[in-house]
């Protein structure tokens, strides 16, 4: 991580970050509520034989990777939908690969379909009274989290995120005002 205007340094377990910031876990950002930091299905929840031409969007890791909410047409149908409800996305949700390609991030558009994710994305939602979606998004693309990511990621044959390991993760983290700059 880049600091542009800071001049007053701390050590902290996560190296050096301006004196004024604090160290934070994910979780500490998230809204506090159950479900705010929430895996997608299990795989066997969402069947092939389950999916419809048109109906409610299933999201994936392409969709995260490529930064693309219109590519894709795996549907499931309002009835199934309404079974998985707990997974669904919402606009300003951030989402983070899973498996494999571990820890791409973007925020859910406005502009997206209705949908849900499925068994590779995590959902966090977090309380924007503490921080901008799109500084965690920064602060999960830059070097100091994607070190924590592959330290903390599992996985025998694939690297592989899961939320516990999510919500340890420890970020830095500035005032809203410092966030926006």
């Amino acid at each position: 991580m880049k600091f542009y205007k800071e001049t007053n340094f701390k050590e902290t377990p996560i190296g050096k970050t301006p004196k004024t910031w604090k160290i934070v876990k994910v979780e500490e950002v998230a809204l506090p509520h159950k479900g705010a930091i929430k895996i997608g299905p299990f795989g066997s929840q969402i069947k092939k034989s389950e999916m419809v031409p048109k109906g409610v969007k299933v999201y994936g890791q392409e969709n995260v990777i490529k930064n693309n909410f219109v590519i894709g047409s795996r549907y499931i149908s309002y009835k199934k939908y309404k079974a998985l409800k707990s997974v669904e996305i919402f606009p300003g949700d951030i989402l983070i690969t899973m498996m494999g390609s571990v820890g791409y991030a973007t925020i859910f558009p406005e502009n997206a379909e209705k949908g849900i994710m499925d068994s590779h994305l995590l959902r966090i939602q977090v309380d924007r009274q503490l921080i901008l979606p799109i500084f965690l998004i920064q602060l999960i693309g830059c070097d100091l989290v994607k070190h924590q990511i592959k330290m903390l990621s599992r996985g025998a044959i694939m690297s592989g995120l899961n939320s516990r390991i999510v919500r340890s993760i420890r970020i830095p983290l500035p005032q809203l005002p410092e966030q926006q700059k």
